[in-house]
């Protein structure tokens, strides 16, 4: 908001105070973007979980996990149903799981790759524009478009298969369940 603000009056701010800031407003700005991108992904507002949409899980009740021999275990929830999908970011219901931080590492790990590799596209990309303009013509064709192949044949395979992941189902009987221990799949 700090940031907004300096960039929406910063024509009346350069004879103020806050003129040592005005330069770093576009980063702030982005820095404020970015965190604010990431809150709603985690589904965390200073790091408290906040609920937007409704969970996929029975967060009413609760049931304990009995291991086999009737030992108790954990309690989990279990899913509405397979169909459901949280709409945006990560379902409150894992801030209540003990591996909440492993779930959260393997979706920034995946988030990093994407981004990674776009960055690094991007990059090629300029350079091939860099090459043609120039008339650089065995650059582009030794730097930019064998490094396209290279770059997007290894990790673009790796990220298409993040996605196809993240956007095809897979039928694990109907059913997961969250402990707040560990993830079960396969419950009947």
């Amino acid at each position: 908001m700090v940031a907004l603000f300096l960039c929406a009056f910063e024509h009346k701010l350069r004879n103020s105070s806050m003129k040592a800031i005005l330069p770093f407003r576009y980063i702030l700005l982005l820095m404020g973007l970015s965190s604010t991108y990431c809150g709603f992904i985690y589904n965390e507002f200073f790091a408290l979980p906040m609920q937007i949409f409704s969970s996929c899980y029975n967060l009413d009740t609760r049931s304990l996990w009995m291991l086999a021999g009737g030992e108790k275990n954990n309690f989990y929830y279990s899913r509405k149903n397979f169909e459901c999908n949280y709409p945006f970011g990560v379902d409150p219901v894992w801030s209540l799981a003990t591996t909440r931080l492993n779930f959260t590492n393997s979706i920034k790990m995946k988030l990093s790759v994407i981004m990674g590799v776009l960055h690094m596209t991007i990059g090629v990309l300029i350079k091939g524009t860099n090459a043609i303009y120039f008339g650089r013509w065995p650059d582009l064709v030794t730097e930019v478009i064998t490094g396209c192949i290279i770059l997007l044949g290894l990790f673009g395979w790796m990220d298409l298969l993040i996605f196809a992941k993240w956007f095809f189902n897979k039928d694990f009987l109907n059913q997961t369940i969250i402990t707040s221990d560990y993830t079960i799949n396969n419950f009947k």
